[in-house]
């Protein structure tokens, strides 16, 4: 989980961790890139708050990393940044408000496989 909001953060974090996940937290780009290098996570939920660009270079850095190239990527975002999110790689973006269920929801449904 990466999000620049420690509030958010916790909250969706905690959704997984009660389903019995191992969940890790960054609240920066840079800490969530040496993060994700480390662990291999299955999949990344990134929330682009500010600095913006920072959160898009993330996803973009991410998926060029072979290491990382099975890891699902989960976008919470504002609709306006819809086009920059998905030329940028995520495989999902989920647009403000959202439930943290309905993250839940999709980020099951993307590690099932189906579309």
């Amino acid at each position: 989980m990466v999000d620049d909001n420690v509030g958010t953060a916790v909250l969706i974090a905690g959704i997984f961790r009660d389903e019995g996940a191992v969940v890790d937290v960054s609240h920066s780009a840079e800490a969530a890139r040496a993060q994700a290098l480390r662990r291999r996570p299955t999949a990344i939920i990134l929330h682009l708050g500010a600095p913006r660009d920072a959160a898009l270079v993330l996803t973009e850095r991410l998926r060029q990393l072979e290491v990382l190239s099975k890891t699902r990527i989960i976008v919470l975002s504002w609709e306006s940044d819809a086009k920059a999110t998905a030329v940028h790689g995520a495989d999902v973006v989920l647009y403000r408000p959202f439930s943290p269920e309905r993250v839940r929801d999709e980020l099951l449904r993307l590690l099932r496989g189906a579309t």
